[in-house]
């Protein structure tokens, strides 16, 4: 079993708005399986495809990075991504496919 992984964190941006973009990436990716667990600003995105397993976290926090001080405080959120499979031919071409939509989609305006 292979897994390859990404975080990245999205300032401005709400959890519904990414939880969105999350959503409809996968879709385009043609998943068989999806399912949320909702929690307190945390939702766990389960999906798969084919013989490819996808977990997504996207938690939801505020700005505090003292080098953005103009942002302070305002949201943004976290995704951390992370593809499983036992073939691990097509998995770096999938998740860069994921990620290069999702970052697409959150350029424009995301949701």
């Amino acid at each position: 079993m292979k897994t390859l992984s990404f975080s990245e964190t999205y300032n401005l941006f709400k959890l519904h708005e990414v939880l969105a973009s999350v959503k409809e990436c996968l879709l385009e990716l043609r998943v068989s399986k999806m399912n949320t667990a909702p929690l307190h600003k945390l939702v766990i995105v389960s999906a798969s495809r084919k013989e490819v397993s996808i977990t997504i976290i996207v938690s939801e926090g505020k700005i505090v990075d003292k080098s953005l001080k103009y942002l302070q405080g305002q949201p943004n959120v976290r995704t951390e991504v992370a593809f499983s499979s036992k073939d691990d031919n097509d998995l770096a071409e999938l998740i860069e496919e994921f990620k290069k939509r999702l970052i697409i989609r959150l350029s424009r305006g995301g949701g």
